[in-house]
């Protein structure tokens, strides 16, 4: 599977990441046209590389101010059956950029799109607003633990994030969740996240963001082991 990830590219901005232009669409609420835009490309792209591959797993990002809008589950769903998509290959990342202000109305559209199919997972876990309060309150399938916790593991001084990941799978575990772990960027931090049991690895070690044409190169170059 893999994750649809947002680069603004253009003459002026030649290259941008999400981290530089995300806050400035929520500021005002273009987040909204944009997400849209997001979600329906990653649905339809799904189904094209469900006919190539099998089963294929795509995540995209949504923001809460995308859940707050009037008719956003809904055109979800539709979007899904327009693509002929099943909905437990779609993946929706909760993004922590904003503190949810209303819980119990999050977990009733949470719980409406589980029932059709769809698996939800907190982003970036254990920074800003994606918090242990949220896991308790929210039902979803899984949690991706940020970046920032992993990156530096094989450092002799940051056994702390060794003990939070260790911390946080034995939690998952325990509730049936799904872990992602990404910000996976050099072997020895492979070597020691994959003894660690979790679900999915993520990050630059295996690939930096790339196009759909160098993805399925990528993903021709070693369908020995998605196969396996």
């Amino acid at each position: 599977g893999c994750e649809a990830l947002l680069r603004w590219k253009g003459t002026e901005i030649t290259d941008s990441g999400p981290g530089e232009f995300i806050s400035i669409l929520e500021e005002n609420d273009a987040i909204i046209e944009v997400g849209r835009y997001v979600m329906q490309e990653s649905i339809k792209q799904q189904k094209v590389w469900e006919k190539k591959y099998g089963t294929f797993l795509v995540s995209f990002n949504v923001s809460y101010l995308q859940f707050l809008v009037d008719g956003f589950v809904q055109e979800l769903i539709n979007t899904a059956k327009k693509y002929d998509v099943d909905p437990h290959n779609v993946v929706i990342e909760l993004t922590e950029s904003r503190r949810v202000q209303a819980p119990n109305a999050l977990a009733d559209i949470f719980s409406e799109l589980q029932s059709y199919g769809f698996h939800i997972v907190l982003d970036d876990f254990g920074t800003g607003y994606a918090s242990l309060e949220m896991l308790k309150k929210l039902p979803c399938n899984g949690i991706k633990i940020e970046h920032s916790f992993v990156r530096e593991l094989s450092h002799d001084s940051h056994g702390i994030d060794y003990a939070i990941i260790r911390s946080i799978l034995l939690l998952c575990h325990e509730t049936n969740q799904t872990v992602i772990v990404e910000g996976v960027e050099t072997a020895a931090v492979d070597a020691i996240v994959r003894n660690m049991n979790v679900t999915y690895l993520q990050g630059y070690y295996y690939s930096r963001p790339v196009c759909i044409t160098a993805f399925e190169e990528l993903v021709a170059a070693n369908r020995g082991l998605i196969q396996d």
